[in-house]
């Protein structure tokens, strides 16, 4: 199972924040908590665990965290979280800056450094976030770059942003439906987009080396072809013009991926449509219209594909997840 949950509902109001703070520190880092909530402490959280990354969903009231020297010396797993806001307000400080992120936002942080945050509710909703961690040597993005980003608003709200912000909830809304196979796959996909979203937050490509720079034209292109999967028009060529390279160009920086540019494509639009294939919200939707939506329009080419990728026929791999969620 690479799907958890927990909450604190079902311990007694005393014990409730003790309870949060050991299991939350154990998949996260430590950090010292203050809130007004202590004594009656109601938060849950989920877990999806991809291997190099793992997401957190979690819901909890306004609180401030500390990661002090002290703690950093007693254990530093030596990760970066990205945090989105879904619901309340979050103050952050790192490395001699301060920023606030609203809902839609990101923002960027480093367990090997000490931090201050303050999450805020707001309309007495309780606070509501999406958390991405992942080791620093997971990301194809040079360490200058995202030294950079820490502590800075990432916008949510449109382009490539938004794009994962969509992403990521969807990921999260469907995670009890994943199973250990599925973790690579989703891994590749989330790291490409996460990359994609701090390249695009970084504007700093005319400063770096040759190297990061094709590294933050790589995740661009990965992030453009996510976010263009839907279009049947989508190819080799329409991705080189877009991003006004040559064919040839693009083929050599797939060159290192294992699989094609084509090859990635197809492979992005079969998760995607596996994914809506196991979403009971979606069971009276044809299967043919299911992969129409994500650009796979000629319907025999589109089973022979799901077929040789996931060894079962769209049909059977529907009945059989949707069963098993029964």
């Amino acid at each position: 199972m690479i799907w958890t949950e927990f909450s604190t509902d079902h311990v007694l109001a005393p014990e409730r924040y003790r309870y949060w703070d050991s299991i939350v520190s154990q998949a996260l880092v430590p950090t010292t908590l203050v809130s007004e909530h202590l004594a009656d402490f109601r938060a849950s959280s989920e877990a999806l665990d991809l291997d190099r990354s793992q997401i957190f969903a979690q819901s909890y009231p306004s609180l401030q965290a500390f990661r002090t020297p002290q703690l950093i010396r007693q254990g530093d797993p030596g990760v970066f979280q990205l945090w989105l806001t879904v619901s309340g307000k979050v103050e952050f400080r790192q490395a001699d800056r301060h920023t606030v992120v609203g809902a839609g936002d990101f923002v960027l942080y480093d367990s090997s450094r000490p931090f201050h945050g303050r999450a805020a509710a707001v309309d007495g909703n309780a606070v509501s976030s999406l958390i991405m961690q992942f080791p620093r040597a997971a990301l194809p993005l040079p360490s200058n770059l995202l030294d950079h980003l820490t502590a800075r608003c990432i916008s949510g709200q449109a382009g490539v942003g938004a794009l994962f912000r969509r992403y990521l909830t969807d990921l999260m809304d469907h995670a009890p439906t994943y199973d250990v196979d599925d973790a690579p796959r989703l891994a590749k996909v989330t790291l490409d987009l996460c990359s994609a979203v701090l390249a695009s937050a970084a504007r700093t490509e005319a400063g770096l080396e040759l190297e990061s720079q094709q590294s933050i034209l790589r995740a661009r292109i990965k992030a453009f072809i996510q976010q263009h999967l839907a279009d049947p028009g989508l190819t080799p060529a329409s991705i080189a013009a877009a991003h006004h390279i040559s064919s040839r160009q693009l083929h050599r920086i797939y060159r290192d991926e294992g699989r094609s540019v084509a090859e990635s494509i197809r492979a992005s639009r079969l998760e995607a449509i596996r994914r809506d294939l196991g979403d009971p919200r979606l069971r009276s939707q044809a299967i043919g219209l299911v992969a129409a939506r994500w650009g796979m329009v000629d319907q025999s080419y589109f089973s022979r594909a799901f077929r040789v990728a996931y060894n079962i026929t769209p049909r059977d791999y529907r009945h059989q997840i949707l069963k098993r969620q029964t």
